[in-house]
């Protein structure tokens, strides 16, 4: 059975890897901020010229965005801004990729020799060097390469703030007006890189961590898919929670992701139980939080279940041009209609 010892350390390192995405996290959004504050000082100077133009008598209507090159500039600073923007985020992850990478090997050494401590096995770990850690990482990015991941980020959101300014100039408002709703649109950008950045770092902890299992396979037979079981967490990793796995086969999470892999180390149970029936136990209220009315009636009546069955399984698995392949809840829709 798992003891609280090693529980709390595979708690403790999940722990130790959000706080490194959120640190990541942190220094893109104000990396960000600093981009929205030059883009809404062109903003104010473009609305010191549409206030002068009405003093003048003038009445800007929507054709004056596009006179003197104004539309064009804005559009071509946001392209710039953002494009540089995505080189930062780019080398922050790559950093952060690294760090997670030679921290998976430590924290794989340090749990399995906690586990043979526990069941009185005597361990000799094979350490990956250095030079092993580059090789991850390079073919982490030959998988999904962040460059494709950021691809089009300038040019889409100058297009998107570009349709914003001209339908907020055809609505009458002024720039200072149209500004929130700018803010809104650029803040998609935000949220694209901060998606990346998150799945990315994980995914290469979880990359690096399977290596580490595999370097060392007279110890470690598989691995566990392990998975916060709180509200927050989707109905398909609470399915997958518990189920055993091959050193061959990945965690393919979906983006967003919080599930990591615990080791199955000869000689030692931990006891853990099925996501299902985990699920069970918690009250109706958490379950329908977590599956929503529909799926947890069909889940009473039987109709769905907490596994891959292609006809009533929570979980499906589909492969995503940017992501690769990934387990993902499927649509009450989906499951009804097998």
């Amino acid at each position: 059975m798992i003891t609280m010892d090693i529980e709390d350390y595979i708690e403790q390192f999940k722990k130790y890897l959000l706080k490194h995405e959120r640190t990541s996290a942190n220094e893109l959004v104000r990396a960000y901020g600093k981009i929205w504050q030059r883009v809404q000082d062109r903003l104010s100077a473009l609305d010191v010229e549409y206030q002068a133009s009405k003093a003048r008598g003038e009445v800007p209507n929507p054709a004056w965005i596009y006179e003197h090159n104004r539309l064009q500039s804005i559009k071509d600073q946001i392209e710039r801004e953002l494009n540089n923007f995505a080189k930062y985020a780019e080398s922050k992850i790559l950093a952060e990729q690294k760090n997670a990478i030679e921290s998976a090997g430590k924290n794989a050494e340090t749990l399995i020799k906690k586990i043979a401590d526990t069941a009185g096995l005597t361990i000799d770990w094979n350490r990956i060097d250095k030079q092993s850690v580059i090789a991850i990482l390079g073919a982490i990015q030959q998988d999904t390469p962040l460059g494709r991941l950021f691809a089009g980020f300038g040019a889409e959101a100058a297009e998107r703030a570009g349709d914003i300014l001209v339908q907020g100039m055809l609505l009458g408002k002024n720039p200072r007006a149209i500004a929130p709703e700018l803010r809104r649109a650029l803040s998609i950008s935000l949220s694209r890189a901060l998606r990346i950045s998150r799945t990315e770092i994980l995914r290469a902890q979880r990359v690096a961590t399977r290596a580490n299992y595999q370097e060392n396979s007279d110890i470690v037979q598989g691995w566990i898919w392990h998975a916060d079981l709180d509200e927050r967490t989707c109905a398909a990793c609470w399915a997958m929670h518990g189920t055993k796995h091959t050193l061959d086969e990945t965690l393919d999470d979906h983006p967003n992701g919080r599930c990591a892999m615990i080791p199955i180390v000869k000689g030692y149970d931990y006891g853990i139980k099925a996501g299902a029936e985990e699920f069970s136990e918690i009250s109706d209220d958490k379950q329908i939080s977590i599956l929503g009315m529909t799926k947890w009636q069909a889940w009473k009546d039987g109709k769905l279940t907490f596994d891959e069955n292609p006809q009533t399984g929570i979980v499906g698995r589909s492969y995503n041009a940017d992501w690769g392949w990934m387990r993902y809840e499927r649509s009450a829709k989906n499951i009804t209609q097998g």
